[in-house]
């Protein structure tokens, strides 16, 4: 039979002691902070899932913020595209009329001078800079996306930048100016089709037929583009809405992990009270016994 000494007894009754508050506190700052789950000793497996809920919460979030981002950006493309496309149908509405030979001198002045000046407001449409960036140069955004001057050299650069939206998911939230306009042959053709109104020649109705065939061009890659930003907006917005999901369903199990059941807690403490005060009463009654009580 194995002898149990005194030594022996009180660590074995200060380690039930022990174990009972530390119930006691655990349950304690439970009910303080409303969960289940304050320290990864709590639940190591849970507070493992725990953390991969909250990142998965944190990374959405932040692909939400990417998103509208994005979608800023490809409005103000919209706008800048806009205008060019409404920039095109008056070149062409021009360009129809100056093609028309019974057209006096006065009128054909007139329709230089507008030609002129849609020109000159398309490339500087096309050079739009956003603090200091330009817009369509790719991404070497510290120089214009064309000269605006003959022969309207466009910028070579037909980078994008890509911006994480989602795992493994990556979108462009620049436009190119090659994207847009396709070719500047429609300025060489302009200035063309203004030298012939000017100064008609013999190849006249060839020249301003060329210009606007170009002009068609571009306003069909216009009208491209328009529908492209569309498509990626809303594109955008599924992944939003795919995203916001994705936070609500983590949130949802991140509450379901670590909200704590103050009915099973208040159980739990009277369990962990009667206890302790049980093991406290038994520690007092044995440790007061001496030898003399037993004669």
């Amino acid at each position: 039979m194995m002898r149990v000494t005194d030594s022996q007894f009180n660590a074995v009754m200060q380690r039930s002691l022990m174990d009972n508050n530390i119930r006691l506190n655990k349950v304690f700052e439970q009910m303080s902070t409303g969960k289940k789950l304050n320290h990864l000793s709590d639940d190591p497996i849970a507070s493992v899932r725990l953390e991969g809920l909250k990142k998965t919460m944190s990374d959405n979030q932040q692909y939400q913020r990417n998103i509208d981002n994005v979608q800023s950006q490809l409005t103000r493309y919209e706008t800048n595209v806009d205008t060019l496309e409404e920039l095109s149908q008056q070149v062409n509405e021009l360009l129809l009329q100056g093609i028309n030979g019974t057209l006096d001198q006065h009128s054909r002045a007139g329709i230089v001078l507008e030609l002129k000046s849609l020109k000159s407001e398309m490339l500087t449409t096309l050079n739009q800079s956003n603090d200091g960036s330009f817009l369509f140069s790719g991404t070497d955004i510290s120089n214009p996306s064309i000269d605006i001057l003959p022969p309207y050299t466009m910028n070579t650069n037909g980078d994008y930048r890509e911006t994480k939206v989602g795992d493994d998911q990556y979108v462009a939230n620049n436009i190119t100016v090659s994207d847009v306009i396709g070719s500047s042959a429609i300025f060489t053709d302009l200035d063309n089709a203004i030298a012939e109104l000017e100064v008609p020649s013999a190849t006249f109705i060839p020249t301003m037929k060329s210009a606007i065939d170009s002009n068609q061009s571009l306003h069909q890659n216009v009208l491209l583009t328009l529908t492209d930003i569309g498509s990626q907006y809303n594109s955008l917005d599924r992944l939003k809405e795919t995203s916001i999901d994705m936070v609500f369903f983590a949130e949802t199990v991140k509450t379901e992990l670590e909200a704590l059941d103050y009915a099973q807690a208040s159980v739990e403490l009277n369990q962990s009270m009667i206890a302790l005060e049980a093991t406290q009463k038994t520690f007092i009654q044995i440790a007061g016994i001496s030898l003399f009580d037993l004669i």
